[in-house]
């Protein structure tokens, strides 16, 4: 997470909605491992093999950075509707988001708002599933949030962190 930038909660949140933290998930599509990354993904930022848990993270971690780069970037947007964003490219793909946020653009909604704004528009193109999805790695980041702390010190997985 850090070599990308992230915080490493967003990681953990998105695991934790993904695969229940459980490396060996398999998934629709080829998706596999704790962050349920597909293999095409996974090489589109350089990681060839998604089998061990580190590379697992290190793909899934790499290809958020690159959604959040390449398509959520501006500082219109601040931090936890970006991440927001990013968690729904990562559920239905950046340029399906991109979309659904022209939609919300064109009926006067704030596109660079996912809550209450673009996520109407997502229940309505892409049905009450990945408004879930986004909510569930929302809530899963707070409750990991309220105790960073002890997380902290208790040492998260190191290539959560890294």
């Amino acid at each position: 997470a850090d070599a990308q930038g992230m915080d490493w909660l967003d990681l953990a949140a998105l695991a934790f909605k993904e695969s229940k933290l459980d490396p060996s998930a398999k998934g629709s599509g080829g998706a596999t491992g704790l962050l349920q990354i597909t293999p095409s993904a996974a090489k589109s930022v350089g990681v060839p093999s998604i089998q061990s848990a580190d590379d697992n993270i290190r793909a899934g971690s790499r290809y958020m950075a690159l959604i959040q780069r390449k398509y959520f970037s501006s500082n219109r947007v601040n931090e936890r509707e970006r991440m927001a964003f990013v968690m729904a490219a990562y559920n239905l793909g950046p340029e399906r988001v991109q979309g659904m946020r022209e939609e919300a653009r064109r009926r006067g909604l704030n596109p660079n708002q996912w809550f209450f704004q673009t996520e109407r528009v997502a229940m309505e193109q892409g049905g009450a599933n990945v408004v879930a999805f986004v909510n569930s790695v929302n809530k899963y980041y707070l409750a990991f949030d309220r105790e960073r702390d002890s997380l902290e010190k208790s040492g998260p997985k190191p290539a959560l962190k890294r």
